[in-house]
């Protein structure tokens, strides 16, 4: 595989890549291949510079000028970063239709993953957080389980 390429792969048998190895054993690194062929959606790795190359894309803004409609946003940082407290600040703009450091929002559902904090956590600081926890358009994946959740998906708890 060249240097400046990366693939994605998925499974179905397994849930994750450890499984994946536990299952497979030996023929763990021709399973990859496979899977890898499979896919085929290549991943390219770029140069920053060369972003003024790219073709330009037409967005629609679920946060103005930041957050693009129809794309992934994902916030990362150092542990004590505000990652949690500005996600949820962000969520409840967009999920109320309000505004986000001074940018207007576009109002839908908000799906929030968090892998870090507990469910109580993300209680304690959405309540700090405009009208998030009385928001019916907002909605939490976690891997806690410090409280029973309404449903799970796919039969996991």
């Amino acid at each position: 595989m060249p240097a400046d390429t990366a693939f994605r792969i998925s499974w179905d048998e397994v849930n994750d890549v450890g499984d994946l190895y536990q299952k497979f054993g030996d023929e763990f690194p021709a399973e990859i291949e496979r899977l890898r062929q499979q896919s085929m959606i290549p991943l390219y790795l770029r140069n920053a510079t060369t972003f003024a190359n790219l073709p330009q894309k037409e967005y629609s803004w679920l946060v103005n000028g930041l957050i693009p409609r129809d794309e992934v946003t994902m916030l990362t940082g150092d542990f004590g970063s505000l990652k949690s407290y500005i996600g949820l600040f962000i969520a409840d703009a967009v999920a109320s239709g309000g505004t986000f450091a001074g940018r207007p929002c576009q109002k839908c559902p908000v799906v929030i993953l968090d892998r870090e904090n507990s469910h109580q956590t993300l209680a304690l600081r959405g309540s700090k957080v405009g009208g998030l926890q009385h928001r019916d358009n907002v909605y939490l994946f976690t891997l806690f389980t410090d409280i029973k959740a309404e449903r799970t998906i796919q039969g996991h708890a």
